[in-house]
């Protein structure tokens, strides 16, 4: 683990909160206060594992797909909330364009990066937007927003939980920062060496040994209290948390067999309490949304996906009544010539 990242209060106003995105890539958006609220995250959290049993335990499941009603509702609630639509608002200001909420919507289960098990699992999610002339074209404008929302039902902690961020290398622009490129360049070539990472403790850091290659770049762990709403921008270079190598020993001992395979843990594992759950949303502008399309549909799943964003158009009420121009931005986007590469999908 890294130092902890120092979240903004969420009382703060909805301009602050978006000169924060803007400037630094991250924001907490809101906090939820309930009295009950230990309890609502234990239930979602039972509810959740019965969702991905009866289906088997895939990687994700699309929030459309999960039929329990108080999670509808909790996430109906946490994703349309006042203070999610006012830094909307200010984002739309500045950026000259309306911002909405996109899809999909899905819930991730225990996927973690892993040095430990060659899976170091730095990125950025608009990595395969930038070899795309036309979409670095939407980024050097300055008019180019979109990003994710993420709600998690834990802690971060020794056994993962959220992500970690590279405070020191996020650009508003097309670029990626001098200290990514080599940071990245050390950790692949540690990796192409040496497959997995061992552990060394170094001023009492519990640490992987590859961690102290992305020391250029000002790593730190992002640690929101469950059912808290982050914001966070496509641009911005981060990795899920993996377990310190304290928390993978004593995750170890309890399941020897315990591994992380191509940055999930197998599926018939079962961490109980130390379960990873976590909502994520896409959010941003009509010029975000271009440049993300033009990425996905010369994908080979963009047919699945495609399917996937109008499935949650026709079945969530968040789109239905809560974000309706979402749906008239995508089929406008599609629209435009030469965005979709693969249009040749049917409803």
């Amino acid at each position: 683990m890294f130092d902890f990242y120092p979240l903004n209060e969420t009382r703060e106003s909805s301009s602050l909160k978006a000169k924060r995105f803007i400037n630094n890539g991250l924001v907490k958006v809101s906090s939820f206060a309930d009295i009950n609220k230990n309890q609502i995250v234990t239930e979602t959290r039972n509810e959740l594992e019965k969702a991905f049993q009866k289906k088997r335990f895939p990687r994700q499941i699309d929030l459309h797909q999960i039929r329990n009603q108080d999670i509808q509702e909790l996430v109906l609630n946490l994703f349309s909330s006042k203070e999610v639509k006012n830094l909307f608002k200010e984002l739309s200001q500045k950026s000259g364009s309306e911002v909405t909420l996109f899809p999909f919507i899905d819930v991730m289960r225990n996927y973690f990066s892993g040095p430990q098990c060659g899976f170091p699992g730095w990125h950025n999610d608009a990595g395969g937007e930038l070899p795309y002339y036309f979409c670095r074209e939407k980024m050097r404008t300055g008019k180019y927003l979109f990003g994710k929302l993420s709600i998690s039902f834990q802690p971060n902690g020794i056994y993962g939980g959220n992500i970690d961020i590279a405070k020191a290398t996020y650009k508003k622009y097309e670029k990626k920062s001098l200290r990514q490129m080599i940071s990245n360049i050390s950790i692949k070539t540690f990796f192409k060496i040496y497959k997995r990472s061992p552990s060394f403790r170094l001023l009492g850091k519990d640490q992987w040994v590859s961690d102290y290659l992305s020391i250029i770049t000002n790593p730190k762990t992002v640690s929101p209290d469950p059912l808290d709403v982050i914001a966070f921008e496509h641009r911005l270079y981060h990795r899920g948390t993996p377990a310190s190598p304290n928390g993978w020993k004593e995750l170890k001992k309890r399941i020897p067999t315990l591994s992380i395979e191509n940055f999930k843990i197998p599926g018939d594992i079962n961490l109980d309490e130390k379960n990873k759950y976590i909502i994520y949303a896409h959010f941003g502008n009509i010029f975000g949304l271009q440049s993300y399309i033009y990425d996905r549909s010369r994908r080979d799943l963009w047919k699945q996906e495609k399917k996937r964003w109008l499935e949650q158009y026709k079945f969530l009420e968040l789109f239905k009544s809560e974000f309706q121009n979402s749906s008239v931005f995508f089929q406008k986007v599609l629209e435009i010539k030469g965005i979709e590469l693969n249009n040749n999908f049917r409803d």
